[in-house]
């Protein structure tokens, strides 16, 4: 008792007078505690894994005469389920001498123990671990007593027969703990606690879905490119996974573990196949949190389809995706509507058909055509994706997720930023535009229509980019979230020529044209910048290139909206901007310092 109290002391007064920037908040953050239970016939095998980082350690539960550090200690009460076979098993402690001071304790960054237990319940119970340890470095942090619970199978569920005698080696019970130096194949030898949950949903009387989706605890990572395959021979209509993975590193070695996600497997099967159970295997491999890694040879799965689930039709889920896009891409066409290729044409669109008109009813009539016909013009480009969409109803998603095609995303978006930032101009050959302009001179609703097609096609330069983003970001959703996409931002594009068409004393109020215009533009450029980033990253995560980590992908956007801040706070200019004068406005001012602030955040 003396010695805890000793240790106790010991390890408080070093925890004040140490360093507080190398302390950790927490013991948890250094010193992590994992349980496993494994079983041989009636035997019950805990093992006690610990992450140790960053330099800290525990210590033996034997220790020399004259150690400080407080050993570490276990008590178990089995509630009357099993025996405790011999003492607790430990592995890579060593003995050291810390400034004249004797002491066993384990080093590198993990430690394990081991705990066996002769099963005598039939039913299942459960062991009540109580352990105490101390953490220490440089300096110590005062000792820890914890407990935790570990559910162990009874001889019924282990299929033992309670009067079975199978000779369990029960070892010697007043025997000194067993101190073993750690070794590769000690570290491996347990077993995985990752498992496979696995189901059938129903998309009618022939199609079915596979799912099988891992089940890990939070401790364990398992390595994404897992293996399923079934016994029976089906056919497959498609093989595809919602797997998200992250890149991970462990004792210097890089992984790709799992997040989140299923495997997904859509067959049709006969009468016969829905009579039978189906089985298969899932192989794979995984690490722990201390570096501790494994390889299954194979976990049984099965499943009957006679169990199989109903497929859940999510409409409102649904609805929700489309209004989503639909008020996005809203947004994004009243950005388009500030820029220097669209706003100077409102009044002067609106003008001519006001003051060009026999009489206000029919003025306002075709103002209100026009702005219709631009909401149909952007909302008829969408039609090529349905033609996609109906030869596969997954492949805009596939090529939402596909590498290559982030790529051509990145680069076009690129493109497009530098567009917006003054390095040139993209605009469409002149023929287009010029026989669109003849057309428009037709008298009737047609001619309005190639009207609002000119406008569409001179104002290309600044709307291209914006819908390039668009449609990037929309075409992981399907060919109608396209649709809901382009016909808001038709729609925004559109609804203010049929405004002012309609009350043409607004235009009174509209700003006058001037060098504002271009700060948006530049504006926009920074984040289509950053949004080509995004897709960059996408792709570099489906290649598994490890170029873009998230690291440098965070640095990469600080550098952006920190320009993005100076350009707005007057720093410095862009060609195609003019000269500051009379100071900033308020408002470019607070936009300025919500950039900034974000921008603090990301650092």
């Amino acid at each position: 008792m003396f010695n805890k109290f000793l240790a106790f002391i010991f390890g408080l007064s070093a925890f004040f007078s140490f360093s507080q920037d190398e302390m950790p908040n927490n013991i948890d953050d250094v010193i992590t505690w994992s349980f496993d239970v494994t079983y041989e016939k009636d035997v019950a095998i805990i093992t006690m894994n610990v992450a140790q980082k960053n330099g800290w350690h525990i210590y033996s539960q034997v220790q020399p005469d004259g150690a400080i550090p407080l050993p570490t200690l276990f008590n178990y009460n089995t509630n009357g389920g099993a025996k405790t076979l011999g003492k607790t098993k430990e592995f890579g402690s060593k003995l050291v001498d810390n400034e004249g001071f004797p002491e066993r304790s384990f080093h590198g960054d993990h430690a394990k123990f081991e705990q066996k237990f002769k099963i005598t319940s039939e039913k299942d119970f459960k062991i009540k671990i109580d352990y105490e340890y101390m953490a220490c470095k440089t300096a110590c942090l005062p000792p820890e007593f914890r407990d935790t619970e570990i559910v162990v199978k009874g001889l019924k569920s282990l299929g033992i027969d309670a009067g079975d005698d199978n000779d369990s080696d029960t070892g010697d019970l007043d025997e000194e703990i067993e101190v073993e130096e750690a070794t590769q194949d000690s570290i491996k030898s347990f077993k995985s606690p990752i498992g496979f949950q696995v189901h059938a949903i129903k998309i009618n009387d022939t199609e079915y879905e596979l799912v099988v989706k891992p089940a890990s605890p939070k401790e364990w990572t398992l390595n994404a490119d897992f293996d399923v395959k079934f016994n029976e021979t089906f056919n497959v209509i498609e093989q595809r996974n919602t797997i998200q993975t992250r890149d991970t590193t462990i004792n210097g070695q890089s992984y790709s573990t799992y997040v989140s996600g299923e495997w997904i497997q859509a067959i049709t099967v006969d009468s016969v196949l829905l009579s039978k159970q189906i089985e298969g295997m899932v192989t794979f491999d995984g690490v722990n949190d201390i570096g501790q890694s494994f390889k299954s040879n194979g976990s049984k799965i099965k499943l009957s389809l006679t169990d199989a689930i109903a497929k859940p039709i999510d409409s409102s889920s649904t609805g929700r995706s489309y209004w989503g896009i639909f008020w996005l891409a809203f947004g994004g066409g009243l950005f388009a509507l500030l820029t220097p290729c669209v706003f100077p044409m409102i009044p002067m669109t609106v003008s001519f058909f006001t003051k060009g008109s026999e009489n206000r009813r029919k003025g306002l009539f075709r103002g209100v055509m026009y702005g219709f016909f631009i909401l149909l013009i952007y909302t008829l480009l969408s039609i090529p994706f349905h033609l996609i969409d109906s030869l596969n109803p997954n492949i805009l998603n596939n090529i939402a997720t596909n590498g290559p095609l982030n790529i051509f995303f990145f680069i076009m978006l690129f493109v497009f930023a530098m567009s917006f930032l003054g390095a040139f101009e993209i605009v469409l050959p002149s023929k287009w535009t010029n026989n669109a302009d003849k057309k428009s001179n037709i008298g009737g609703l047609i001619g309005i229509f190639f009207m609002a097609l000119t406008l569409a096609l001179v104002s290309f330069s600044c709307t291209g980019p914006i819908l390039g983003s668009l449609l990037a970001s929309a075409s992981g959703g399907g060919a109608w979230n396209l649709t809901w996409g382009m016909a808001g931002f038709g729609l925004a594009l559109g609804l203010p020529f049929a405004l002012f068409a309609i009350f043409p004393s607004w235009l009174n109020t509209l700003p006058k044209s001037g060098g504002w215009l271009n700060n948006v533009k530049v504006v926009l450029g920074f984040l289509e910048l950053a949004f080509a980033f995004k897709f960059l990253s996408n792709a570099d995560l489906s290649i598994q290139a490890h170029l873009l980590e998230r690291e440098l992908f965070i640095a990469i956007w600080i550098a952006i909206f920190a320009a993005l801040t100076l350009y707005l706070f007057g720093v410095y200019q862009t060609k195609h901007d003019s000269p500051i004068t009379g100071g900033l406005g308020t408002f470019r001012v607070m936009i300025a310092t919500l950039t900034l602030m974000f921008t603090i955040y990301l650092i």
